[in-house]
């Protein structure tokens, strides 16, 4: 089959698998031993470089807090938690633990403008303090 190649990436560090988005079947992976010929097609364009997964990062809701107000955060997220309605306040008011990956930690993290680095470090930080 012929693919219309849209984005290539590398599947592993070690490079020898790459996952191609194509416009006639979505994500489909390839090798350079199970197919050559898709290989050469795919590395003859620009193939994305390798990312590892980022690992959740799960903290105690007291020592998130603690990082959120030492930083000058804390009435910016609970104002932003205010207009992004009821589950938001529930997770919010509830949890035990706030996760780095969490749907609504994103959600209040662009609404504050932080971007996914700048969260993943609130969340190391916070992991790392002692409440």
């Amino acid at each position: 089959m012929t693919y219309t190649i849209l984005s290539a990436r590398y599947a592993n560090a070690e490079q020898t698998a790459i996952v191609l988005e194509t416009k006639e079947a979505g994500a489909v992976m390839t090798s350079q031993a199970d197919t050559p010929e898709l290989w050469a097609q795919a590395t003859a364009g620009q193939v994305q470089a390798y990312q590892a997964p980022v690992q959740r990062i799960t903290v105690p809701r007291l020592r998130f807090k603690l990082e959120l107000a030492e930083r000058g955060l804390l009435a910016s997220v609970n104002e932003a938690v205010q207009q992004a309605g009821d589950v938001a306040q529930l997770y919010w008011a509830e949890a035990t633990e706030f996760e780095s990956d969490h749907a609504l930690v994103q959600q209040i993290g662009q609404a504050l403008a932080l971007d996914a680095g700048e969260i993943r470090e609130i969340f190391v930080a916070a992991s790392n303090r002692e409440a």
